[in-house]
């Protein structure tokens, strides 16, 4: 009978039945070594894609069914979000785009030199430095008015992190594109977080089945008021650390 080499058990059959490492002689080849890397690239495409397609065709119903122990074949909440938070910001630094100067472009007017303008300039950066931090703290906002808002649900907060996890993943999307529409017209950046925001009302009402004209407008609110204080958030942190930490 083999011997396991990765946790030295012995099994019958092809795969370990206490780790579940496939039965090997201890050489590698380069058969074995394409197949890792073709197992390696399905076992996060496949997930990946079917779960970017459920948060875009039915978020709040994907989440519920996750929830309640449909898990497969999805990428779980945090690695989702891990994953499309990285790829913000690895657009926002291929693209080299910088928000301030977009934000000036937009209002079309030229960057201000004065010291109150400077001061605001450097917290914009430092949020834009550490978005994916930022994007953590959304999660937990969002959770919170989310479970407050739609209490009758009967969703737990943690339930509702969960939610929070693959819809704030699914949002990052949304300024991911925005950084490309710029590039048409500064203006056009900035279109897209209504769309974000109605993709967080759409998610809300479809995760809580609250399909009333209250539930759209809790909706709403939940999401204006989470994206408020988690911008406000992220404002007041630049401003302890510009003025108290750097």
């Amino acid at each position: 009978m083999p011997v396991c080499k990765n946790c030295s058990h012995v099994f019958d059959g092809s795969y370990c039945n206490q780790c579940g490492q496939k039965d090997t002689n201890g050489r590698f080849t380069a058969k074995e070594l394409v197949g890792d890397f073709i197992t390696q690239v399905f076992t996060l495409e496949l997930p990946l894609l079917h779960t970017v397609q459920q948060l875009f065709s039915r978020p709040g119903r994907f989440c519920e069914e996750y929830i309640r122990g449909k898990r497969r074949p999805y990428l779980a909440p945090i690695q989702f979000f891990i994953l499309l938070s990285g790829v913000h910001i690895l657009v926002r630094v291929l693209t080299k785009f910088d928000p301030i100067a977009n934000q000036y472009k937009a209002q079309g007017i030229r960057v201000p030199t004065d010291k109150l303008a400077h001061r605001g300039q450097s917290i914009g950066y430092f949020i834009s430095d550490n978005l994916s931090n930022f994007f953590f703290l959304l999660v937990f906002i969002f959770a919170f008015f989310s479970w407050l808002l739609f209490r009758k649900s009967r969703f737990t907060y943690t339930e509702n992190v969960v939610f929070g996890f693959y819809v704030t993943a699914a949002y990052t999307i949304f300024p991911s594109l925005a950084i490309f529409l710029s590039y048409i017209h500064p203006r056009l950046y900035y279109f897209l977080y209504f769309a974000a925001l109605a993709y967080f009302t759409w998610a809300l009402i479809d995760f809580h089945r609250s399909r009333t004209v209250t539930g759209f407008f809790k909706g709403i609110l939940a999401s204006v008021v989470s994206y408020f204080i988690y911008v406000i958030s992220a404002v007041l942190i630049g401003m302890v650390y510009i003025r108290w930490m750097r």
